[in-house]
């Protein structure tokens, strides 16, 4: 039994999948099999597995009917027996060393469970910008700890960069499908369960941002699925750390937020009141302070901060820890 399970789902890949396979193949370290599944692929995807699975056995194909990107990856998932799990894309490259220095770190540091890297954006800075800052932004990310006091902000790391102990699934289940970000979803899932991740400081992928990616064309992946897994989890960690008397604080004010906030009232969280940068007598039926008013709440209080600007957002931060308030316990950045 291979130590690592290269997991890895494909539809319609065929031109880049090479790419892909060819850098799986590179790897430094040799002890590992690929789990590929075929997502019902319409083009020469079945063929190039096929040769690549005659050059060498240890990539393993699995060919099923187009059913979605959860159910082949779950299906792949139950024919990975590595101790080790390693995510994969078919349009990304990762290089030789990601393997070798993943295992390294997880066997150095047993209280992670979860291993990514940074990651190389590779696409039109200009055209793609979005994704390339959050590329920017995820790449900040190494301990543990920045991981989780920014989860609710977005997803932070490329899913083809992790490792992760296969043990992790036995802990919290396989992926979910739903109108959801299904990764995502997943990882907020096991920070919620408790365990650990970090990213090594090296690039060890790079990382396609082309205009077929799921992120760019399914719904599940559109904003509003987004804050609503981000809600949903944020809603579980309330639960454990807050109590009846905490009062709820939104940062912001705009139709976005107002919006936002409904899907928040949905899981039962109603702010108490909304904390601008203007002094303004009410915002969605609610008081608006001044966020120098902040200094003057004594009871318990947790801040939501929606305000998407980086910039202001860095200011935000500054300002609470002044106040000597704690990133991910007493507020939590949410865009």
């Amino acid at each position: 039994m291979s130590r690592v399970s290269v997991l890895l789902s494909v539809r319609n890949g065929a031109d880049t999948l090479p790419r892909a396979l060819d850098s799986i193949l590179a790897q430094t370290f040799t002890d590992w099999r690929a789990v590929i599944v075929n997502d019902g692929s319409t083009d020469d995807t079945l063929s190039v597995l096929e040769t690549y699975q005659k050059q060498d056995a240890r990539f393993g194909v699995l060919d099923r009917p187009a059913e979605g990107l959860v159910a082949a990856l779950n299906a792949g998932l139950s024919h990975c027996t590595g101790e080790f799990i390693a995510r994969m894309d078919a349009d990304d490259y990762c290089y030789p060393e990601r393997l070798a220095r993943q295992l390294a770190f997880l066997y150095e540091h047993p209280e992670i469970d979860i291993v990514s890297s940074r990651v190389r954006h590779v696409g039109d800075p200009i055209a793609q910008q979005g994704y390339a800052e959050h590329v920017a932004w995820l790449n900040t990310l190494i301990s543990h700890k920045q991981h989780s006091q920014q989860r609710f902000v977005d997803q932070p790391l490329a899913n083809p960069s992790a490792t992760l102990r296969q043990a992790v699934f036995n802990s919290v289940g396989s992926y979910r499908s739903g109108d959801f970000p299904e990764d995502y979803e997943f990882w907020l899932r096991c920070l919620h369960a408790g365990h650990q991740m970090a990213k090594l400081p090296e690039v060890l992928l790079d990382w396609y941002d082309l205009p077929t990616r799921a992120t760019r064309n399914l719904g599940m992946y559109r904003e509003e699925a987004f804050f609503k897994t981000k809600a949903e989890y944020w809603s579980l960690w309330a639960q454990e750390h807050l109590n009846d008397q905490t009062e709820v604080w939104i940062w912001g004010v705009s139709k976005e937020i107002r919006r936002k906030t409904s899907i928040l009232q949905d899981y039962g969280w109603d702010p108490t009141g909304y904390i601008d940068v203007t002094q303004k007598r009410q915002f969605n039926g609610k008081p608006v302070i001044h966020f120098t008013d902040l200094s003057k709440i004594s009871h318990p209080r947790h801040v939501l901060v929606y305000v998407a600007n980086r910039e202001g957002k860095q200011r935000i931060q500054k300002y609470l820890e002044q106040l000597r308030w704690r990133p991910g316990l007493d507020f939590h950045f949410m865009a």
